[in-house]
């Protein structure tokens, strides 16, 4: 059997919201949150993982490593996207486990096109 578990961060359902999906966490950011701390799920958020980035109809999908300045996904959705900018939501995707290496994230971001 199959668990989705929903957090209103801010309490609100326009706000950020977390899910848990089995080994999975997935992120609602609206682009007005993205530089808000995340509090207990600060780590989630800064591990590698992939994203969709959405303006209207049009999306853009992408992916992200750890980085040395630990700030992985969340850094980079932060980061322009000349052909996505500005854009209005973020889903990111990262595993409870934060094992995503490169071949798991490249694969995931080809699933998602």
């Amino acid at each position: 059997m199959y668990k989705l578990k929903v957090y209103y961060l801010d309490d609100e359902k326009d706000g950020r919201i977390r899910c848990e999906f089995n080994d999975c966490f997935v992120f609602k950011i609206p682009s007005e949150k993205v530089s808000l701390d995340f509090g207990p799920y600060r780590d989630e958020i800064h591990q590698s993982g992939d994203y969709i980035l959405f303006r209207g109809t049009d999306a853009y999908v992408g992916q992200a490593s750890k980085r040395q300045n630990a700030n992985g996904i969340i850094g980079r959705i932060q980061e322009p996207h000349k052909s996505i900018d500005p854009w209005d939501t973020a889903l990111v995707i990262v595993k409870k486990t934060d094992d995503l290496d490169d071949t798991k994230i490249s694969y995931l971001e080809r699933s998602l096109y």
